[in-house]
């Protein structure tokens, strides 16, 4: 069912991103003639996987490259040293 679901509305969730967004080469999914079926598919057999061996599974999806557009790296580095990181 979500594969059907997946199916159907990412059409919809591709017009708004591509209409706003730059592509990066590593990026693996929502891009231009590139189907999301394979990430979703990687995801939930990775899922399935854990979950199968008893373990918790927890995702988190990060926009890296807008993420850290506006970060002052020298500032990030004073904390960084401030709290004994290598």
């Amino acid at each position: 069912m979500s594969s059907a679901f997946s199916t159907s509305f990412e059409p919809v969730i591709a017009d708004c991103l591509y209409s706003q967004s730059k592509f990066d080469d590593f990026q693996f999914g929502f891009k231009p003639k590139h189907s999301t079926n394979l990430c979703t598919k990687v995801l939930k057999e990775k899922i399935d996987y854990y979950r199968n061996r008893g373990s918790p599974v927890f995702t988190c999806f990060v926009d890296f490259k807008k993420a850290f557009d506006d970060v002052n790296y020298w500032k990030l580095l004073a904390k960084l040293l401030d709290d004994k990181v290598d």
